[in-house]
């Protein structure tokens, strides 16, 4: 069944999927874009959040905030209107699910009132944010605020001034993970005890804890660091004579689909890490194919509401998938399989396999074609 179930997935969207069969074997994805063309005012995404309307927010690097209801992208000129100095560069976006949604950029955090309809400037200074269930964290510098009940105070400030934090999140025991720019990760327990780790890291990107609390580090340069409930720490890495890794050591985001797989965006494509069989998967674009990842360049990744992932990347644009229906394998033909091949832009049609495992393919305008049956990839 192994190319079975491939092939026949090919008849039934056949009508989409009109690329070339000539490529390297290797696993791909089917994702739906959102484009310039359809109403994207900017193609570089920083930024993700699906607030509790269903409604996603996007924060771009020149456009500034950008919302999707589904059908079509609006530009909110009225954060402009509001906050006439607000910067366009939206880093990052977050809210607490009741109302209020909350926009960091350089020249500091913005909430956004839902209902009101109404932008404001809730702290000058940032270099990044984290909402739990108590309060909005934000870090600045060597000094880490809580925002709550209307109220901004200071936390504390980690032991060495020149740190700068550049990312935060919060475990559910209450132990803070923070992340800097040059000197790897602090914890800080809740009677704010400060442990240092992974101290000769540089630019730690996203803290991320999974359903198992688990604490997964993206890297700018190091590739992938797991830190579990015992504070072990292991390091994933890309490596060249290895299939079973990640496809580059520039991580910067990671989310968890409902089966518990983490996906990981990276400079050179997108990754699954399947926790129970300990195995990495590497997602590819393809060229001239409307219907794969369209950049390999990702920054990142927001599971939403109803479990389909959405990527942003560089120059792809928007990208978005649900895991337990999109992901298939590509299987090309080559002349080991079949020694007279279809031209470069034949179309399958109805396929079926012989008792011996052999395939007999029908295209449009290149007649029956046989392929030898083949090992079980």
């Amino acid at each position: 069944m192994r190319n079975v179930i491939l092939l026949t997935f090919y008849i039934l969207i056949g009508n989409i999927f009109s690329t070339s069969l000539y490529a390297d074997n290797s696993i791909k994805l089917h994702a739906s874009h959102i484009s310039i063309n359809k109403g994207m005012h900017q193609s570089t995404i920083h930024a993700m959040y699906q607030d509790e309307f269903g409604m996603i927010w996007f924060g771009t690097k020149k456009r500034g905030l950008v919302r999707y209801d589904g059908t079509q992208m609006k530009f909110i000129q009225k954060l402009y209107n509001d906050i006439p100095d607000a910067e366009e560069l939206v880093r990052s976006i977050t809210g607490d699910q009741n109302g209020n949604i909350y926009i960091e950029t350089r020249s500091g955090i913005i909430e956004y009132n839902i209902k009101q309809d109404h932008f404001r400037k809730i702290t000058p200074y940032s270099q990044c944010m984290y909402y739990s269930d108590s309060c909005l964290w934000i870090g600045y510098k060597n000094t880490i605020y809580q925002w709550k009940n209307n109220i901004l105070k200071l936390h504390l400030q980690l032991p060495k001034e020149s740190c700068i934090i550049d990312c935060i999140t919060e475990t559910s025991k209450g132990n803070l993970y923070i992340g800097t720019r040059d000197d790897g990760i602090f914890l800080i327990r809740r009677n704010k005890d400060t442990k240092q780790m992974l101290a000769n890291i540089n630019q730690i990107r996203q803290l991320y804890i999974d359903s198992e609390q688990k604490i997964w580090v993206a890297t700018r340069r190091n590739g992938l660091f797991l830190i579990d409930s015992d504070e072990n720490i292991k390091n994933y890495n890309y490596s060249e004579n290895s299939n079973n890794c990640i496809s580059s050591d520039i991580v910067r985001s990671i989310c968890e689909d409902n089966a518990g797989n983490l996906w990981i965006a990276t400079f050179n494509g997108l990754n699954k890490y399947d926790k129970k069989e300990r195995k990495f998967l590497q997602y590819e674009f393809i060229n001239e194919n409307a219907y794969t990842l369209n950049d390999a360049s990702i920054y990142c990744l927001m599971k939403d509401q109803q479990g389909t992932i959405w990527s942003g990347s560089f120059y792809g644009e928007i990208n978005c998938f649900h895991p337990e229906h999109s992901t298939f394998s590509y299987h090309f033909v080559t002349k080991d399989i079949m020694p007279s091949s279809p031209s470069k832009h034949a179309i399958f049609g109805k396929t079926v396999e012989d008792n011996e495992g052999n395939l007999w393919m029908a295209t449009e305008r290149d007649g029956l074609y046989f392929s030898i049956h083949t090992p079980k990839l």
